[in-house]
């Protein structure tokens, strides 16, 4: 009686078992296991005949000896009472700072030199440009200055130029320092009024052209940061303009009791200075 006891629990040991991804388990004798597939017989009906299941559809076999082996791991999904037990990371996301600058400008000056004592400028200008690191940036701008008195129709030009930026500090408050280099063009010229101070009293009587011409414009001031890459700037310029002035003029001479007339051209170039305050917006 023991010995069939025995022999009856060494049998219901002696089996194997199957378990599929889908949680179903199979009681089996398992005979080989290949690269792909499992062949095996199942427990119940050890004399009958053999049978193969996919090894990608298994998870694990644990044998009569106590082993198991994982076959093909099960998924990891996470459901939702999982997620919230995971701790939460914080991790700090660096800020990649833009390299593209923008400038919104505007500024009004005052000639300060015996030419233009008496006239204004107003200028408002786009800048855009590469910042090559946190502090200097070179840009291109082009815009509109006036100059001429206030209650006058003022002379126009456009200025392009190049304009090469420092800004030492990112701190909130900061200073920085600027120079704009470049050429302006003459758009509307109000030859009656704006350049008088320019014309010599020999010359009211000629045809007088005027031209534009070069512009060299350094600044200082500070920058007040009100949110990543947006700036209020406040500054100073001395902006110099250079003018050409075209003259045609004709003379007319009484010799031997004849008259002759000629025309006579000539050109003179001209140094304007400004004092400007510059009002900026940079993003």
């Amino acid at each position: 009686m023991i010995v069939i006891i025995t022999i009856g629990i060494k049998t219901s040991n002696a089996q194997d078992f199957i378990s599929k991804k889908n949680s179903e388990e199979i009681k089996a004798k398992v005979l080989e296991v290949t690269q792909t597939e499992i062949k095996y017989k199942k427990f119940d009906n050890i004399n009958g005949p053999i049978y193969t299941i996919n090894k990608s559809d298994v998870f694990s076999i644990k044998y009569e000896n106590g082993t198991s082996e994982i076959i093909t791991p099960l998924d990891v999904i996470i459901g939702p009472e999982e997620k919230e037990a995971t701790p939460y990371i914080r991790t700090e996301k660096k800020y990649k700072e833009k390299r593209y600058i923008g400038i919104v400008e505007t500024s009004y000056g005052l000639g300060i030199n015996d030419y233009t004592e008496e006239t204004s400028k107003i200028k408002a200008v786009s800048i855009n440009g590469y910042k090559f690191t946190s502090f200097f940036s070179i840009s291109s701008g082009v815009g509109l200055h006036t100059i001429g008195r206030v209650e006058e129709f003022p002379t126009i030009f456009m200025p392009l130029f190049m304009d090469f930026r420092l800004q030492p500090f990112k701190t909130k408050i900061s200073p920085y320092f600027s120079l704009g280099i470049g050429y302006s063009i003459l758009l509307i010229d109000n030859e009656f009024d704006n350049f008088n101070k320019l014309k010599n009293v020999e010359d009211y009587s000629a045809a007088i052209d005027y031209k534009g011409g070069l512009i060299f414009s350094p600044a200082a001031g500070i920058r007040l940061k009100l949110a990543n890459s947006y700036y209020i700037l406040l500054g100073i310029n001395y902006e110099t303009q250079w003018i050409k002035k075209d003259i045609e003029k004709d003379i007319t001479n009484y010799i031997n009791y004849n008259y002759e007339y000629k025309t006579v051209h000539s050109s003179k170039n001209y140094k304007l200075g400004y004092l400007n305050f510059v009002l900026s917006f940079s993003y």
